[in-house]
């Protein structure tokens, strides 16, 4: 049987992006009523306690007693993902889960480890890093982190919704779709450059790549973003051609 933790034990001081995502994971899958410790100060009761999770802290990686640690091994990753991970092993998240989340615990893992050196200016890591000026900001980046993390569950919540959507879709051409509501992860199926769906009272049309695939102007349309990415028409058969002249401009000889 899994055990929900007894308490989490990280470290006291500035807060990084690594404990504070994997807190918030702990948080989001056993409840927000598991006591955080932040301290460097660890008995070895707590060591020794598997229902003690200590996180980012302590000198070790024991994945048997939820000692996860990582700043006494260059080759292990930062502690999001080392949470993320034992979560996943453990039966508590499933594959849809850790796939969900792995893409962003990754980065920030690479620059709790290596630094801000090969990121461009602002991203999560100094998102999080800038609470540490707030009175409560430990609480603050918890629960942005926590919400971040309820999103991303949400998402694989909606993802088989998604699919039925997109499979009773009718096809549009060669290149696009037309749905009878949006499906939520479109992008992810890599089949079709165009999407039209309805969005109050309207038809949205979508580009998948708006710099390979940009939207072409028909005349009908609303509104088309300057991007070219996405434009609104008051019927689904203006959409419509829209995705079909954007197909093949040069055939039809649009702009």
């Amino acid at each position: 049987m899994i055990m929900k933790p007894e308490k989490v034990i990280t470290h006291g001081g500035i807060f990084h992006a690594d404990e504070v995502f994997a807190i918030a994971l702990i948080h989001e899958v056993y409840g927000n009523d598991i006591p955080v410790e932040r301290t460097r100060t660890i008995s070895a009761e707590d060591f020794g306690n598997p229902n003690v999770w200590i996180v980012d802290v302590g000198g070790q990686f024991d994945t048997t007693l939820n000692n996860l640690d990582h700043h006494h091994d260059a080759e292990l990753d930062a502690a999001c993902m080392l949470v993320l991970a034992q979560l996943f092993a453990r039966g508590v998240i499933t594959s849809n889960h850790f796939e969900e989340l792995k893409t962003a615990f990754k980065a920030i893992s690479h620059i709790d480890r290596n630094g801000h050196a090969e990121s461009n200016g602002f991203q999560v890591n100094s998102l999080i890093n800038s609470f540490n000026a707030l009175p409560n900001g430990w609480e603050i980046a918890l629960n942005t982190a926590q919400c971040y993390i309820k999103a991303a569950f949400d998402s694989v919540k909606k993802g088989e919704e998604s699919l039925r959507i997109w499979d009773a879709g009718q096809r549009i051409g060669d290149h696009g779709i037309y749905c009878y509501e949006f499906p939520i992860h479109w992008k992810r199926y890599n089949e079709k450059r165009f999407l039209v769906y309805p969005k109050d009272g309207k038809y949205n049309v979508l580009s998948i790549d708006s710099e390979k695939h940009p939207l072409v102007s028909t005349g009908k349309e609303e509104f088309l973003h300057k991007g070219k990415f996405i434009a609104v028409f008051a019927s689904a058969n203006d959409a419509i051609e829209c995705a079909l002249l954007s197909e093949a401009p040069k055939l039809t000889g649009a702009n």
